[in-house]
């Protein structure tokens, strides 16, 4: 009697333990069937893209690697942004990324002269506008008033690729010259020079178009370059030479320049090149 009632509780157990390792292989098998958020698979054997991009590229590309993660066939994408000279040098020091986009093939050729990276594609272009504190306290009209002495201009360094393309619209201007005695500051990207004319700090300071877009708009005053002096800032991305993502990376190039990825950038105020 004790013999079948042992018995009998070690099949029950038995039977229950199998239960218990069916249900655990259905609940796993939901969880890995289900998307994450935006319909986007889990990809868990798929590592993350990472893009080196120019900081005026932040707020599109962020919004770019959203909508490519959520593809069917998505994979994440980790955004890392700062002035195109910094991220090349970070790179050339060591630093590894699947993609570098650019403000401009000059940064560009610094990693890739090294064979760091592939040949670029341009991608967007863009272009610059002179900013004033909205009580414009420097009495700018007209480009041509940034040569007025005393005034206090601030640009992006001249290695940086906003700086250089703000150099040359002054170039263009013929005012290069007089401008450099009344610069306050040389910013490492272009957010950090409309931040200081956001803030008082300058008088007036040379941006791309696409900043406007960003939270500090509302405390700047715009004024257009003229045709003469209508830089184009023209965008360049390109891939790592040994990258173990390669497929995923020109997959998100090639979205950048598909229509979605074009109309996205148009949102964001950039051109096509």
């Amino acid at each position: 009697m004790d013999c079948r009632r042992w018995f009998f509780l070690l099949c029950m157990g038995l039977c229950a333990t199998g239960i218990a390792a069916c249900e655990t292989g259905d609940q796993r098998a939901r969880r890995d069937a289900t998307p994450l958020a935006g319909g986007a698979s889990t990809n868990r054997n798929r590592a993350p893209i990472v893009v080196f991009a120019a900081a005026s590229l932040e707020a599109v590309f962020d919004e770019a690697a959203s909508r490519f993660a959520a593809r069917p066939d998505g994979t994440e994408v980790v955004i890392h942004a700062a002035g195109s000279q910094i991220l090349a040098t970070q790179l050339l020091e060591g630093a590894r990324a699947d993609l570098f986009a650019s403000a401009d093939a000059h940064q560009l050729d610094r990693v890739r002269d090294v064979g760091l990276f592939v040949a670029g594609t341009p991608f967007a272009t863009n272009s610059l506008v002179v900013v004033t504190p909205l009580d414009n306290p420097g009495h700018v009209q007209t480009p041509i008033d940034l040569a007025r002495p005393g005034l206090r201009l601030v640009l992006a360094g001249p290695d940086v690729p906003a700086g250089a393309y703000a150099r040359e619209a002054l170039q263009r201007l013929g005012i290069a010259g007089a401008v450099d005695a009344g610069r306050v500051s040389e910013e490492s990207d272009v957010r950090g020079v409309l931040a200081k004319v956001a803030l008082g700090e300058a008088d007036a300071g040379i941006v791309y178009r696409t900043d406007l877009g960003s939270a500090l708009a509302d405390t700047v005053r715009t004024i257009p370059l003229p045709a003469a002096a209508d830089v184009r800032a023209t965008y360049w991305i390109a891939r790592s030479s040994d990258t173990p993502r390669s497929v995923a990376a020109d997959g998100f190039t090639a979205w950048l320049l598909s229509t979605e990825g074009r109309s996205l950038l148009a949102e964001h105020g950039f051109s096509s090149p």
